[in-house]
């Protein structure tokens, strides 16, 4: 059988490289072409571009990059076409995906499509929910509360849960790890994010929060998860700082932080799973955020929050993403026992809820293709 697939970013390249490991129990030789990261290289994808390439966030950051989307929207479709898949599946990357199916359906191409990650209708754009539904055949969503935007238009939808809440982080703490508790101090993690700019607006922040947690005469280790593209430039901010690339590292540094400052965003499960108590960050151009601010509909941003319906994690987004109101929270959150509890045995309430009756949510996900595409 063969497969098109296109993925955004990394935590949309580690789901859809699951989902192919459980079809290939059913189907022998797939063959896979599209737009991968490192993890659908490792099921031999061939990758027809970078995945960087369309991992933008942002309505006006994305501008720069306008014509070279467009260009490769096109080159998409004519390279499905020649490809001729039995399934094309588009992994999260609305803006992108959206197009490259809308075009495909309007030249009649026959095939079965299916989206994993539904976008956030519930929280903006809800007339998108429509619009998919007339290019789509399944739509495979991470959270409960999704399916009845979409089914309502009579598309296909099943709630297959969170990978990230699913996943059991296999650590052990004997060997994991030994350099990140050697000195016994309070440990604090930073997470900056993927994409270049997340990093670059946020690091200056960060810097800033932790001199000033120093300067109230906290003792603590500086610990960052980050990518090999950032290490240099963060050794260069954080020269005291254990920064890692490594995924045991980082969930056995979410496991034994005293809080986290994280950037908004999938790493919030991952954080939240880990028991620990941390709180949220974002910045992005000021006319996206007032675009944003027109078009959405839910008070919070991070989904435990919107879930609860209050603030158990608390954000800092746009013009609360400051120093002093992050150091304030942080040191908090460092220094009162109750408060980091009550936090987190808050957050982790709604955990469950993320996730489809304890099933992995790659192999629901592949049984619904399955029964899609049957008699393959």
């Amino acid at each position: 059988m063969k497969i098109f697939i296109i993925t955004g970013e990394k935590s949309g390249d580690l789901l859809a490289s699951k989902v192919i490991n459980q079809l290939k129990k059913n189907y022998k030789n797939l063959e896979l072409k599209g737009c991968g990261g490192e993890h659908l290289a490792k099921e031999n994808i061939k990758n027809i571009f970078a995945q960087k390439e369309i991992n933008l966030m942002g309505f006006f950051e994305v501008i720069p990059s306008l014509f070279k989307i467009l260009k490769l929207i096109n080159f998409t479709v004519a390279e499905i076409i020649k490809f001729k898949p039995d399934i094309v599946i588009t992994v999260d990357a609305p803006d992108f995906n959206f197009r490259v199916t809308k075009k495909l359906k309007k030249l009649n191409f026959k095939t079965k499509y299916i989206h994993v990650v539904a976008p956030t209708v519930w929280a903006y754009r809800e007339y998108r929910a429509k619009k998919i539904a007339k290019i789509y055949d399944l739509l495979l969503v991470l959270f409960p509360f999704e399916p009845p935007y979409f089914e309502k238009y009579n598309l296909k939808t099943k709630f297959i849960g969170h990978p990230l809440i699913f996943e059991q982080y296999r650590i052990d703490k004997e060997i994991i790890s030994p350099k990140l508790l050697k000195n016994k101090l309070p440990l604090l993690v930073l997470t900056l994010g993927s994409r270049d700019q997340e990093v670059k607006t946020l690091l200056p922040i960060y810097l800033e929060v932790i001199s000033k947690l120093k300067a109230r005469g906290l003792k603590f280790t500086t610990a960052i998860p980050t990518f090999n593209k950032y290490i240099n430039l963060i050794k260069a901010s954080f020269p005291d700082a254990l920064i890692t690339t490594n995924q045991d590292d980082k969930y056995f540094a979410f496991k034994n932080a005293v809080a986290v400052i994280a950037k908004s965003g999938t790493n919030n499960f991952e954080i939240a799973k880990a028991k620990a108590p941390f709180s949220i960050c974002y910045k992005v151009n000021l006319f996206t955020y007032i675009l944003l601010k027109l078009m959405v509909k839910t008070k919070y941003v991070n989904l435990i929050n919107i879930l609860a319906k209050k603030e158990i994690i608390a954000e800092f987004i746009q013009y609360k993403c400051k120093a002093d109101l992050i150091t304030e929270h942080t040191y908090m959150l460092m220094t009162d026992d109750t408060y980091r509890k009550e936090q987190i045995i808050a957050q982790n309430l709604y955990l469950k809820d993320f996730v489809n009756n304890n099933q992995d949510p790659s192999k629901i996900a592949a049984e619904e293709i399955i029964k899609l595409v049957k008699p393959f």
